[in-house]
């Protein structure tokens, strides 16, 4: 570096020195005559708002992903949104205290310094837990609540501050579903454990089938361990329908799972799901509930507006539809058409077409195709025209050939320098030259000097003018 470009950069670096120092002194200077300055500047960002989600099980196949929910809220309020999120194990909650106990000292210990805006609750354990534990965890905080049977609120009066959606779990549906597609069923094998949340579902189903003991008969398969559960389902009748209730359990990481199970058992029976999403994908055929991105999207409708202040008394209950939902596999397995299913049926995991995976590519491609084909046509009708044109222009020129060489005068044509491009036999026989060299001579060699002054004058006149010109000429000397 020589030393001109050493003393530029210290001056550079000397300049912005001071203008840092200046920066840092009209701060300091702002902050001492305006304190409330900050205060301001924060009250221009709006506060984000902190959400809790509690989860009932473990389990993440029984709910949707969290992901949705969070932006579905994030999409319906202006404010920044914090998402905390706790998978709770439901099922001990009403056969192990010293859980329960424990499960509130650790979330005090988590939350107790974050100020809550609202808790967002998925199934029945986790709503009863917070509603019991609301003043020791969430003291004034309302609560939200989804994925909750409509008939675990029945005849129940809504709690203060809270609200939610009721989701519809079609248990008739489900059932008659699998009447109607396996039309020789003679048995419904259920297949369940033996929690509480199992337990109330168990006597949902037994309801339902009572409608239908004279034409099956029902065994429950409760609590058996996987191997002792595969011998009994090896025994069932060829005409068996399995109704397949048996979540993932907590804590519990068996080597063959419920989905493996699923999985084993649909190989050789068909299974339908009141919870659909325990069954979906894992081997059985489908049921009928309320969608989880259904409920996930009515809740944060909810909690948007109880973010925005709106007291939960006054914001009602929904709830979501039914929707029938069975997996495009198991269909092809056991072979039922799509007819056969009721209209408003929503088929899952049918493979893509060759237009749906390759949609983009296809009319990328046509395109391609079609702008390469109007070009090839575009080029030949072009090429068809020149040809047509210089047909046309022969013929024209074969026409004016035979006209000019019957004609008694001599005619000839010359460029824009006045050379000679053509020549008539009577031209030939005037200027009294082989009418090959002619070519390429000026037309002034065949006029008379005499002449050839008036002769240029009136031809320059008349490319000015643009108009006929005719000159008599003097009797060429013999």
């Amino acid at each position: 570096m020589n030393t001109g470009q050493a003393v530029g950069l210290n001056a550079f670096s000397w300049f912005g020195g001071m203008e840092f120092l200046r920066r840092k002194w009209f701060l300091v200077l702002g902050l001492f005559l305006f304190p409330s300055l900050p205060q301001a500047v924060s009250a221009i960002e709006p506060a984000a708002k902190n959400v809790l989600l509690l989860y009932s099980f473990t389990d993440h196949s029984v709910f949707g992903p969290p992901e949705f929910l969070e932006s579905a809220l994030r999409s319906r309020v202006p404010w920044p949104v914090n998402f905390y999120v706790e998978y709770l194990e439901g099922r001990r909650f009403e056969s192990d205290a010293a859980y329960e106990k424990n499960l509130v000292e650790n979330l005090r210990y988590t939350y107790g310094s974050e100020k809550l805006d609202l808790v967002i609750v998925a199934a029945y354990p986790a709503l009863q837990f917070a509603v019991r534990h609301r003043a020791e965890l969430f003291p004034g905080v309302r609560i939200v609540f989804m994925e909750v049977h409509a008939g675990r609120l029945a005849g129940q009066k809504m709690w203060p501050g809270v609200t939610g959606v009721t989701e519809t779990v079609d248990v008739p549906g489900t059932i008659n579903l699998a009447f109607r597609l396996h039309p020789r069923t003679n048995t419904v094998a259920i297949i369940t454990n033996n929690s509480p949340f199992e337990k109330y579902w168990l006597a949902a189903v037994h309801a339902e089938l009572l409608q239908h003991q004279e034409r099956v008969r029902e065994i429950d398969l409760v609590g058996l361990s996987t191997d002792r559960l595969m011998e009994r389902v090896a025994t069932l009748p060829v005409d068996t329908v399995v109704l397949f209730q048996q979540a993932p359990q907590e804590l519990i990481h068996a080597a063959i799972g419920p989905h493996h199970a699923l999985e084993s058992i649909g190989k050789c029976l068909p299974i339908y799901c009141i919870f659909p999403s325990l069954c979906l994908n894992h081997g059985g055929i489908g049921g009928s509930e309320t969608s989880c991105q259904e409920e996930m999207s009515l809740a944060a409708g909810l909690a948007g507006r109880a973010l925005a202040g709106e007291r939960p008394e006054n914001i009602p209950v929904v709830s979501g539809p039914a929707q029938l939902r069975v997996d495009w596999n198991q269909l092809r397995r056991w072979k039922i058409p799509e007819s056969a299913l009721p209209g408003d049926t929503v088929v899952l995991y049918r493979p893509l077409t060759q237009w749906e995976r390759d949609r983009n590519y296809i009319l990328a491609a046509t395109a391609l195709i079609v702008a390469q084909s109007l070009l090839i046509i575009g080029l030949l009708w072009q090429r068809a025209r020149k040809r047509k044109a210089e047909a046309v222009l022969r013929e024209s020129e074969q026409r004016f050939r035979a006209m000019a060489d019957s004609a008694p005068s001599p005619i000839w044509m010359a460029d824009q320098e006045g050379k000679i491009t053509y020549l008539n036999s009577r031209g030939v026989e005037f200027t009294g030259r082989d009418a090959a060299a002619g070519y390429g001579d000026t037309w002034e060699e065949y006029v008379q000097p005499d002449d050839l002054k008036r002769v240029l004058a009136a031809s320059s006149r008349a490319l000015r003018r643009r108009e006929l010109f005719s000159k008599e000429l003097s009797p060429s000397p013999s």
